[in-house]
């Protein structure tokens, strides 16, 4: 049995799948682009680049590997919608790419109505947010925050690199933090 890797990669970020968890979802793009019709299966290609929503991904990913995904996890909503419109990003991207019983799972989970439309909360009471902006040229500025749950526990130190610097931030240990990094143009 081969255990060869095929990589996607969604907007600079890698994601690793075996060919049964591309084949998970019958006729699906992925399997399409690396097995089937297209000419890149021909030529044994065993990598994609894609430009869409890496949060989104992960739970696709998390799909094709037969993991249950809905409800979304707040971890999962990006800063720019809500808990909904993630929802419905997620199935634009489900029904993009193919992934019948994604949809299904999605429409199912917007049919209940539990779904708010609201942004999320990180849901950690008494968190920290650290947020850092370095000039990178004359241009562009890199900004970053990280958003950690508090917690009084030992720490270790989180090592942040950007374009012009590292920076070190004491994080507990078991902290959970989310990374948004973006370009700001001057």
């Amino acid at each position: 049995m081969s255990r060869r890797k095929y990589t996607i990669i969604v907007s600079g970020q890698r994601f690793v799948f075996t060919r049964d968890q591309l084949e998970s979802e019958p006729g699906n793009y992925f399997a399409t682009y690396f097995f089937g019709d297209f000419q890149e299966a021909a030529s044994a290609t065993t990598e994609l680049e894609l430009e869409t929503e890496p949060l989104f991904f992960k739970l696709i990913q998390a799909h094709l590997r037969g993991y249950k995904v809905l409800p979304i996890e707040n971890a999962y909503v990006p800063d720019y919608t809500s808990k909904k419109g993630a929802l419905e990003n997620l199935r634009r991207d489900a029904d993009f790419f193919g992934l019948s019983r994604l949809v299904t799972l999605i429409d199912q989970e917007i049919t209940a109505g539990s779904v708010s439309d609201s942004r999320p909360s990180s849901g950690v009471v008494g968190e920290r947010v650290y947020q850092f902006s370095v000039r990178h040229s004359s241009q562009f500025t890199y900004q970053w925050s990280l958003t950690c749950s508090r917690d009084d526990r030992s720490t270790f130190p989180l090592l942040l690199r950007g374009p012009t610097s590292n920076i070190i931030i004491p994080v507990a240990v078991g902290v959970q933090c989310l990374f948004h990094p973006r370009y700001t143009r001057q």
